[in-house]
């Protein structure tokens, strides 16, 4: 069975119609299509700016609970004791951060190198 219907979902549905939904061969773009239709095309622009706004937003956060993790794991004993080291202005747990930036980056390019995509072939 699919996911569950969300007010996103349903908000479409009554846009397009399901028919329309399952037809459509761009469905990253049905809701800011929608959203220009209804609305305007200014609405969708906005739209797409809080979701880029957003989407950085969590990879800072995904980023900063990794590297504190990391922090947390070394200075238990169980990583290297090099990434329980805090910033000596910052006081961040800097080398943990250093170490998810750089494995995100060798992830990302293994996945260009095999042209997959990593949203959906890694978070799915």
């Amino acid at each position: 069975m699919g996911a569950p219907y969300t007010v996103c979902n349903w908000a479409l549905v009554l846009a397009y119609g399901s028919d329309r939904i399952a037809a459509a061969e761009d469905t990253a773009n049905l809701t800011f299509a929608a959203v220009a239709v209804y609305l305007s095309p200014t609405a969708a622009d906005v739209i797409a700016i809080t979701q880029v706004a957003n989407l950085f937003a969590a990879v800072l956060a995904f980023n900063s609970a990794i590297s504190r993790y990391v922090f947390a794991l070394a200075r238990s004993g169980y990583a290297p004791s090099r990434f329980a080291a805090v910033h000596p202005t910052h006081g961040s747990p800097h080398r943990g951060s250093i170490l998810q930036t750089a494995s995100a980056v060798v992830l990302v390019v293994i996945f260009a190198i095999v042209g997959a995509d990593p949203v959906l072939q890694l978070f799915t």
